[in-house]
């Protein structure tokens, strides 16, 4: 009941009061105690005994992924007009209700989606699952654009980093031959000359190169869409107006919406790959794949923000889907 009592609260809007960093997070903490649920996002094991770790089975977390579930006014809203559950969870279920009296229990930042914090890297003030994506081909940089694009740089000035250099060369031996589990690479290439491509790389699909790649899924960022700092100034007005829309897999995986960027032209000689995404993509109204729009954007929003990602979530959930009946799945929002 007590429980209940917390997820009906509507009207309470949470206001940091102009503090940020630990100071908002612990009045983010004390106002959690008594205005809707923060959950986590797994599944517990054990019955009828529950004992843990509960766990996203995500190997190598450093971090909790967890959500916020509160019937606000825009919440209430939405769901009345069937466009959005009034619990959102994944995958349809809880593990555990954190209780925010403790310290622990400390959100670092929030998205309106769910943001793959497994896949970002530690922000600026080192808050893990809070910074900008992985780079699909991981050569020690936050984002694939800017090394490629700080070589080009180099090159045009005459400096010689050596360092870069390596970075570069080692990214597109991945690129061409294939890295783990992340791209399958391109072919026909001599492994032992990678450097000397030997077909029309230039003519892979996204999909081909970044297997498995998520097909028709709409992912939106900010205009400024390689900025860690674009969140400061992105609001609910934002989301159907200036921000950029487009395939989620491909940004997540290219770290660029096109892939014909001129660094990547410059530097492999073809574009990245070949984004065959659906035109609906942009929409949001692929069938049967789409589902809420995903939050791509490089960076995440502070504690002191929270209300603002409640109200870009409802906004992002505002339309209706092509679902046969009733709002689409995956709608919860994401804290670190």
């Amino acid at each position: 009941e007590r429980l209940n009592k917390r997820f009906l609260v509507g009207s309470n809007r949470f206001d940091a009061g102009g503090s940020t960093g630990p100071e908002a997070r612990d009045k983010l903490r004390d106002w959690m105690q008594s205005n809707g649920l923060l959950v986590q996002m797994c599944q517990p094991k054990g019955y009828p005994t529950v004992y843990g770790p509960c766990t996203d089975e995500f190997p190598g977390m450093d971090h909790i992924a967890a959500s916020w579930v509160g019937l606000t006014d825009g919440v209430k809203e939405i769901v009345e007009k069937d466009l959005f559950e009034p619990f959102p969870m994944f995958p349809e279920r809880i593990g555990v209700v954190f209780d925010t009296s403790y310290p622990r229990a400390s959100p670092l930042c929030a998205s309106p989606s769910d943001s793959a914090s497994i896949g970002r890297l530690h922000d600026a003030d080192g808050n893990p699952g809070c910074g900008p994506l992985k780079p699909a081909i991981d050569v020690g940089q936050r984002n694939t654009l800017d090394l490629l694009e700080a070589y080009l740089d180099d090159k045009k000035s005459g400096v010689r980093n050596a360092t870069r250099e390596f970075q570069v060369s080692e990214w597109v031996k991945r690129y061409n031959l294939g890295y783990g589990n992340e791209t399958k690479g391109v072919q026909p290439f001599d492994q032992f000359e990678w450097w000397a491509p030997q077909g029309a790389g230039g003519n892979v699909s996204c999909e081909d190169l970044y297997f498995p790649l998520p097909t028709n899924l709409t992912g939106i960022t900010p205009k400024d869409a390689t900025s860690v700092d674009a969140c400061s100034t992105f609001g609910p007005a934002d989301v159907w107006t200036t921000a950029i829309r487009g395939s989620y897999g491909v940004f997540s995986k290219a770290g660029s919406w096109n892939p014909a960027e001129q660094a990547f032209l410059e530097v492999l000689g073809h574009p990245l790959c070949v984004d065959r995404s659906n035109s609906c993509v942009e929409s949001g109204t692929c069938y049967p794949e789409a589902g809420p729009l995903g939050w791509t954007a490089q960076c995440t929003f502070g504690p002191e923000d929270f209300m603002k990602v409640l109200d870009i979530q409802v906004e992002m959930n505002s339309r209706p889907n092509p679902h046969d009946k009733g709002p689409g799945g995956n709608q919860w929002n994401e804290l670190s």
